[in-house]
C-alpha cells in the first residue's frame, strides 16, 4: 500500500504533472522497480529499499519507517534536476494517501558513490533521491 501511496504522492502531490516535467497518465511515467521498453525518455522509477517496524512499549508495531530510492531519468541533465527538485517538494509531507497514515516524509540526495539500478547508457542523465516514509 504505501507504494501505490508513493506513486499516487508523485503524480499529485508534486508539481511534476503540474509543470509539465512528465506526463503522468503516459504509461511507464513513473514505475516501480521494472522498467518497460515503451516506457517515456523522461520518467521516474522507484525502488523500495527496506521497511522496519518501530515496536512501541506494548510490544505492536503500530509505526513503519519504509525507504525508497528514486531516479529521476531524463535525456536532459536539466530536466532530471528539475525532476528531482518537484519531487523534493515533498519533504515534510504528513497526510492520508490512499488510506495509508503518512507521518513524515524526509527526501535527501544520494551520496556520490550511489549505483544507479536503472539501465544506464549514453545520453541518459539520473538524479537519485533517498526517501524514508514514516507511516
Amino acid at each position: 500500500m504505501i507504494d501505490i501511496a508513493l506513486r499516487t504522492l508523485l503524480c499529485s502531490g508534486t508539481t511534476l504533472q503540474s509543470e509539465g516535467l512528465i506526463d503522468c497518465s503516459a504509461i511507464g511515467s513513473i514505475q516501480q522497480s521494472t522498467s518497460d521498453e515503451t516506457a517515456p525518455p523522461d520518467r521516474i522509477m522507484y525502488y523500495r529499499t527496506g521497511a522496519e517496524p518501530s515496536l512501541c512499549l506494548n510490544g505492536e508495531a503500530d509505526i513503519q519507517t519504509t525507504s525508497f530510492d528514486i531516479e529521476c531519468i531524463s535525456n536532459s541533465i536539466d530536466l532530471a534536476m528539475l525532476m528531482a527538485a518537484a519531487v523534493k517538494g515533498l519533504n515534510g509531507y504528513s497526510g492520508t494517501v490512499g488510506g495509508v497514515r503518512i507521518f513524515n516524509i524526509d527526501i535527501t540526495d544520494h551520496s556520490d558513490d550511489y549505483e544507479p539500478k536503472s539501465s544506464r547508457s549514453e545520453g541518459i542523465y539520473i538524479a537519485s533521491l533517498f526517501v524514508e516514509m514514516i507511516h
